[in-house]
């Protein structure tokens, strides 16, 4: 298995020393696939013990209306925002308290190593990647899928836990060394140049 490179350049890290926004962040398509409902539903079951605090959901798809309209009924408008996309998302990231990944599936989750290689606190379900890369209570949480009562208390238990970001966003960042570019690629050159002299 090789993974795929990330590239943060001068990011690596930053999260774990910057100032700090009473602020949860999700990143990904609005499909039914990557089920931010959950997280919206998850949020809605604390945010009155968490006053203050925001979600802040980016990017685009044809899930946005259906996301906007579970806000409305939650009576969430003011501290749940639907913000799109941005291409320069590193900055508005380092200032977040924690990510959170609520995919029913993927692949392998860029946006949750890419939060990790930060130094972002993370949470996610029990998804490939996520599994591969999370250890449990180390370097973030694990949930099961589908299960917002669970990420409710997951959610809360960080946000309530300076020390708890700390560690986490500091063993998150670790991954970098298995994941950068640096790393990446010549694992590549070798596999191309290995069927090349086969074939």
């Amino acid at each position: 298995v090789i993974y795929n490179p990330i590239d943060i350049k001068e990011f690596s890290g930053k999260a774990i020393v910057a100032s700090k926004n009473k602020i949860i962040v999700t990143v990904g398509r609005l499909i039914p696939l990557k089920n931010q409902k959950l997280l919206i539903h998850a949020f809605s079951n604390i945010k009155k013990r968490l006053p203050g605090y925001k979600l802040i959901i980016f990017g685009e798809g044809n899930c946005r209306q259906e996301l906007q309209q579970t806000i409305n009924e939650l009576g969430m408008q003011e501290c749940v925002v639907l913000y799109g996309n941005n291409k320069n998302l590193f900055p508005e990231l380092i200032h977040a308290e924690l990510f959170v990944l609520t995919s029913n599936y993927e692949g392998m989750p860029n946006a949750l190593l890419e939060a990790m290689c930060l130094g972002l606190p993370v949470i996610s379900t029990k998804v490939s990647g996520a599994t591969d890369f999370i250890i449990n209570g180390v370097n973030g949480i694990l949930i099961d899928l589908n299960d917002a009562a669970q990420l409710s208390c997951a959610i809360e238990k960080v946000l309530l836990d300076k020390n708890m970001q700390y560690q986490f966003g500091t063993h998150a960042m670790e991954i970098i060394k298995d994941v950068s570019v640096d790393e990446i690629i010549p694992k590549w050159i070798k596999i191309i140049e290995e069927v090349l002299k086969d074939g």
